[in-house]
């Protein structure tokens, strides 16, 4: 008999409850709903997840000069934080997407979002103007506007990967989730809302790995200020490329479609989250509420097809472009 299983990430719960008349989050309605999902978009397999509020607080800022970004890649959230003494107060957070596929940069080209610490974090070293900016993501669509309204470069450490932080244009649907070739995507809004309010060139970044939790000043912070969120996935439980790659995906854009606007399912229009589900048989159990069905064989034959695919849609790089 051919049983169909679903593909999840399991979270933790969110932590404290909606301040009144402050626009901080959704409470604490139930986020074990909330799911990671794979969909195909232009033939690419992305990870998808639930969309939740953007906050700022621009009044709360004291000293624009002492706020830096945190970006969780477990979570898909960017934070804007000030240090205020001795306590760091959480300014602004805004949905996210990251890199195709998960772990550090290693080299250009490999769909991957690199890693940095509060010790050796990254610097934000230009903000571009990018409304015109166009990228051939090598999918049919051809050389498209896709960078938002700015371009917030980042120096990394003596790495040059091209990286920055910049807008969705024409990839709203991405966001959040793990779609990009590397760089941070926000949504247009936000960016434009992050650009004007917190960010300047010589700001901090650290983009933690997809196995790093809150930083303690983040939870304290949390708690202090009564922040909830939407998505807290538990270390380790998120969906890795190997699962990705045999997930049963959704149907999203494709090249037939005139405009980009049409996903092809509900839960970006709703909030309503779709199952993915897999009919590999099972390797493994991890408890009674989820089980991963993985087949290596298969598995092997979908990452050399999407590696090829990968290459294809990366094209090198001449100077002056952009990665993605």
């Amino acid at each position: 008999m051919k049983m169909v299983f679903v593909l999840v990430g399991w979270l933790v719960a969110g932590h404290g409850s909606q301040v009144t008349g402050h626009n901080l989050g959704h409470g604490s309605q139930a986020v074990d709903s909330v799911r990671e999902y794979v969909v195909l978009d232009y033939g690419l397999r992305t990870v998808r997840t639930a969309a939740d509020n953007s906050i700022s607080r621009p009044e709360w800022m004291k000293r624009r000069e002492r706020c830096f970004i945190v970006v969780s890649k477990k979570d898909y959230y960017l934070y804007v934080y000030e240090a205020q003494g001795a306590d760091t107060v959480m300014l602004a957070r805004y949905d996210m997407a990251y890199g195709l596929k998960t772990g550090d940069k290693m080299w250009r080209g490999d769909m991957r979002t690199p890693h940095s610490t509060m010790e050796k974090p990254f610097y934000i070293s230009q903000i571009q103007t990018a409304s015109s900016w166009r990228h051939d993501f090598g999918d049919g669509r051809g050389n498209i506007l896709a960078y938002g309204d700015y371009f917030m470069r980042l120096k990394m450490n003596n790495m040059s990967y091209g990286i920055g932080i910049h807008g969705s244009t024409n990839n709203a649907e991405s966001v959040p989730g793990r779609a990009s070739e590397g760089c941070i995507r926000l949504r247009n809004e936000d960016l434009r809302d992050l650009n004007r309010h917190y960010a300047f060139v010589g700001m901090k970044v650290v983009i933690k790995s997809e196995l790093s939790d809150d930083f303690p000043f983040e939870t304290r912070a949390f708690r202090r200020q009564h922040i909830a969120r939407k998505r807290h996935f538990a270390i380790g439980r998120t969906l890795t490329d190997s699962q990705v790659a045999v997930a049963r995906a959704e149907q999203g854009r494709h090249r037939s479609q005139v405009t980009g606007h049409n996903l092809g399912h509900r839960s970006q229009v709703t909030g309503q989250l779709s199952t993915v589900t897999c009919q590999a048989q099972p390797t493994f159990s991890e408890t009674k509420k989820t089980r991963v069905y993985y087949s290596p064989n298969v598995a092997k034959m979908f990452q050399l097809t999407e590696a090829n695919a990968w290459r294809k849609a990366t094209p090198r790089l001449r100077l002056g472009e952009e990665q993605d």
